[in-house]
């Protein structure tokens, strides 16, 4: 569905500020990575966020549910965790 609103990131921004990491995309290890892994076509590449949590579904219930869910790292940070903006990865 990300894909169909044209909504994700095309332009992104990879200087590299020594004295703060506003991001994780500011950091050596992400742009060393979309460097090695994507050379010359920075844009075609996206990182992920995993993110689980589990909940039991009663008390009495030995049963629980662990959604697993990945936010799209070059998001803005205003928008990455909106939930049109979050993938459900899947669910133990």
């Amino acid at each position: 569905m990300l894909f169909d609103k044209h909504k994700l990131p095309i332009n992104k921004n990879f200087t590299l500020d020594t004295e703060y990491i506003n991001d994780v995309i500011d950091g050596s290890v992400y742009q060393d990575f979309i460097k090695a892994e994507n050379p010359g076509h920075k844009n075609d590449c996206y990182t992920f966020t995993l993110n689980t949590d589990g909940i039991s579904l009663c008390e009495k219930s030995n049963l629980s549910i662990w959604p697993i869910y990945l936010n799209i790292n070059e998001f803005e940070i205003e928008d990455r965790y909106f939930v049109d903006n979050t993938l459900i990865a899947g669910k133990i």
